[in-house]
């Protein structure tokens, strides 16, 4: 943790700095652990078969937790929604959820973050390849998947083919082999295409954000939605990401936020149309 904290800094000072100031980087040096910020906003949480029971003192709902993942993956996730602080938050300046959007969770994993919205937005479309993931999600959103959520169990990319997908862990990722478990990808254009306008699209998929933009592009040029798209993982260039969004709808604003280990890299891209 602390060879972390110290990378990111030399990276902060001898790189780009991605709107994190003096006064972040220091917070960033000196936050708590992911496991003590948790906490913070946990209530309690009991082992129900495979899963784990998670309820939240801000959340009226409570969340399934796959137990095999362990509880260090969810302190972390916990961390990254709840902590305004975090630069992996998906809410961020301009790309706040609002009352009235659909939003399109791509790579929902456990669902916190569509757990965190469900009572500030219309409608919630959760895309999550992990089979063990969308079990925990279906318990998650049960009482809410015919009226305000639709899960949905595929991959996203730029064609329509059947992948393979590790899901050894939190970081599910489609492989090249056939070690994974069988799953379709769609584009995010074929699986929208009847859902009417989409007001906001936040992605995390372990380095094919790009070519889930590209399966996206008819859909991002119609209804210019809000976009948080994580740009750190070994297979994404944050300059590509925004050279292809803007490329798309020139009226885009980007801002990039948060630096990490990985070659200094910004780890989210946010996008909005500035008088939207």
């Amino acid at each position: 943790m602390f060879n972390r904290r110290i990378k990111v800094l030399l990276y902060w000072l001898t790189k780009e700095k991605f709107n994190v100031s003096l006064i972040e980087i220091g917070k960033f040096i000196f936050k708590p652990k992911a496991r003590s910020i948790a906490l913070r906003y946990i209530d309690k949480s009991s082992q129900e078969g495979d899963f784990i029971k998670v309820s939240f003192h801000s959340l009226k709902n409570v969340l399934y937790w796959p137990a095999n993942y362990g509880l260090d993956h969810l302190y972390q996730v916990c961390a990254e929604t709840f902590d305004v602080n975090d630069w992996h938050r998906y809410e961020c300046y301009n790309t706040e959820v609002s009352q009235d959007d659909v939003v399109v969770d791509v790579g929902a994993a456990e669902g916190l973050f569509s757990l965190s919205i469900l009572g500030r937005c219309k409608k919630i479309l959760i895309v999550e390849p992990n089979k063990l993931f969308v079990k925990a999600l279906s318990k998650t959103f049960h009482d809410h998947t015919l009226q305000k959520v639709a899960i949905f169990n595929v991959a996203t990319g730029d064609i329509e083919a059947k992948v393979a997908i590790r899901e050894d862990d939190i970081s599910s990722n489609i492989t090249a082999d056939s070690c994974g478990e069988e799953v379709q990808m769609m584009t995010l254009d074929a699986l929208l295409k009847d859902k009417g306008p989409i007001d906001y699209i936040k992605a995390d998929i372990e380095g094919y954000e790009i070519k889930m933009l590209a399966g996206a592009a008819e859909t991002i040029k119609k209804y210019k939605p809000k976009m948080a798209i994580t740009c750190y993982h070994a297979d994404n260039d944050y300059q590509q990401i925004i050279d292809f969004v803007t490329g798309l709808v020139p009226e885009y604003k980007c801002i990039l936020r948060g630096v990490t280990q990985f070659d200094g890299k910004p780890i989210m891209a946010h996008f909005h149309i500035k008088d939207k």
